[in-house]
């Protein structure tokens, strides 16, 4: 039951995200909007890279000092520094 109920969350997000993502462009064309699209990968394998992104989307300056204060944070917080979520929807 579980997994049945797994299944059919996961394909409702996805529903809603294609949903979302055609709404953005459609957005986007009609009212001369800029949108910026993340996605999560990209933030989890660069995420200075991603910040850098948002920042010249801003029009707002990302300077050395703060590039530098992200990197030592990133090295500070590894991901798994306070354990591993273990989700699943096995018993």
């Amino acid at each position: 039951m579980l997994k049945f109920v797994g299944n059919y969350c996961v394909e409702r997000m996805f529903g809603f995200s294609v949903k979302q993502r055609i709404f953005i462009e459609k957005i986007s064309k009609e009212k001369n909007v800029k949108c910026l699209t993340l996605r999560y990968p990209d933030v989890i394998k660069n995420p200075i890279k991603e910040v850098t992104r948002i920042y010249e989307f801003a029009g707002r300056e990302l300077t050395k000092e703060t590039i530098h204060s992200m990197e030592e944070h990133l090295k500070e917080n590894t991901q798994g520094t306070n354990g591993k979520a273990n989700y699943s929807l096995e018993k």
